[in-house]
């Protein structure tokens, strides 16, 4: 996708010429983070569904995607200037639940490939995300819809290299409200919030600063998921570099292999010409563990009085009224 034009005539001018310090190179090109992988089939990919954990619980995931970007700009002649044209990216994750209704995650992207103007061809680090996210409100109920109301800041480190358009500068960070409900089948979950980056330069109207939305839809059956999702990015402060804010929209289909192990393939497109909004993205992904606590399997052990089932191995049968097989009416006692 062509980002071009008066908009970025500052910004290509000074890439063209190689007098765009590395102070000044604040913005993120691809556009892509992802949120942790779980073997969940109502979780989305760039938005974060709040739920109920199993403590103790970790999970760990991995996204292999290409991205078509199209970042470019022109020079005061009027010349095309490419910033960032493709990449090939690799993002692993992890996921810790420390409580029922809290979970620590991290997601470290690496871009295999790079293709950013006239440089050759390498890999860069991406900007690592650190994030805990909170689950404040969920009531419980037995029939019906149920509602999940949740927070989860967060926040990126500046690992990601800044001078090829893969990460920001400096340390950036924000904060998500995340709602989801559970209607049967279906799953819809919407997030907002916003992120910051203090450390990067207004200068050349670059201002990366944002309004986060998004709302997506999840339907699971019993192995086979589909979802579709659509966020965006709305800037602060609009300028004439920045625009308006990338847009994307994400349609992914997940089959659980088994209970804790999940297999992805997606595909994306950009929705704007924002910065960081693709012509189109493509990638898949595994996931493992991460169960909800409604997918644990049943404690073993949690004896009632008056269970006439078979038990397991080693269980003893709890002592309380006997269980007849025959019972005795009261005129045959005697």
């Amino acid at each position: 996708m062509r980002v071009g034009g008066f908009g970025l005539l500052v910004l290509g001018w000074a890439a063209a010429t190689n007098a765009f310090a590395s102070s000044t190179a604040t913005i993120e090109g691809v556009g892509f983070q992802s949120m942790p992988l779980q073997a969940e089939n109502h979780d989305l990919i760039e938005l974060a569904r709040p739920q109920a954990w199993a403590r103790g619980h970790g999970s760990a995931g991995l996204i292999l995607g290409h991205s078509q970007v199209g970042l470019s700009a022109l020079t005061q002649d009027g010349d095309q200037v490419p910033l960032l044209e493709r990449a090939t990216f690799l993002s692993s994750s992890g996921t810790f639940a420390v409580h029922e209704r809290v979970q620590v995650s991290v997601v470290a992207p690496v871009y295999l490939s790079v293709v950013s103007g006239e440089a050759p061809t390498a890999a860069a680090m991406g900007d690592v995300q650190v994030a805990v996210h909170g689950v404040w409100w969920s009531p419980d109920v037995e029939e019906g819809p149920s509602f999940a109301i949740g927070v989860r800041p967060f926040v990126q480190l500046p690992t990601g290299d800044a001078s090829r358009y893969v990460g920001h500068d400096g340390v950036a960070g924000g904060l998500r409200l995340t709602a989801s409900a559970s209607m049967g089948a279906f799953a819809p979950t919407v997030n907002t919030g916003f992120r910051m980056t203090p450390s990067a330069s207004d200068e050349f109207g670059i201002d990366p600063d944002a309004a986060l939305i998004g709302a997506g839809i999840a339907w699971s059956g019993s192995s086979l998921g589909l979802s579709i999702e659509m966020s965006k990015d709305l800037y602060l402060k609009r300028t004439a570099v920045m625009g308006q804010g990338p847009a994307e929209a994400i349609a992914t289909a997940r089959w659980m292999s088994d209970r804790q192990t999940q297999w992805l393939a997606g595909l994306g497109a950009g929705l704007s010409d924002g910065i960081g909004a693709p012509a189109f993205r493509v990638f898949v992904g595994s996931a493992f563990g991460g169960a909800s606590p409604s997918e644990q399997q049943p404690e073993v052990g949690v004896a009632r009085a008056g269970v006439t089932g078979p038990l397991p191995v080693g269980v003893p049968r709890p002592v309380g009224a006997p269980q007849w097989a025959h019972p005795v009416e009261s005129r045959a006692q005697d």
